[in-house]
């Protein structure tokens, strides 16, 4: 599986799991790390990670900006559905 493929499915995983701390083991994460293990496997997945994260954050202000609730859209299928839909996504095409 190639990065271009593995990192839309990290992030919708990470959606659909609605882990309610995310933005905080992310960060303990990467603090709690050795600087020599970044540049290898470990590093890759922390990377993944933090690119995963921001762009759910990212999606997450654009969708209260238009409806107001932050919580819906990380939590609810249907509004994450919209929300790739919106950035020309098919989340279908991760579940195949």
């Amino acid at each position: 599986m190639s990065a271009d493929d593995f990192l839309p499915l990290f992030t919708y995983v990470l959606v659909q799991a609605a882990l309610p701390q995310l933005l905080l083991v992310k960060e303990l994460m990467i603090n709690l790390v050795d600087d020599e293990e970044t540049f290898g496997e470990c590093g890759y997945y922390l990377t993944t990670l933090e690119a995963s994260t921001r762009h759910i954050t990212d999606l997450a202000e654009a969708y209260e900006k238009q409806h107001g609730r932050v919580e819906t859209a990380i939590n609810s299928e249907a509004a994450t559905e919209s929300l790739y839909q919106s950035q020309h996504f098919d989340i279908k095409d991760l579940t195949r």
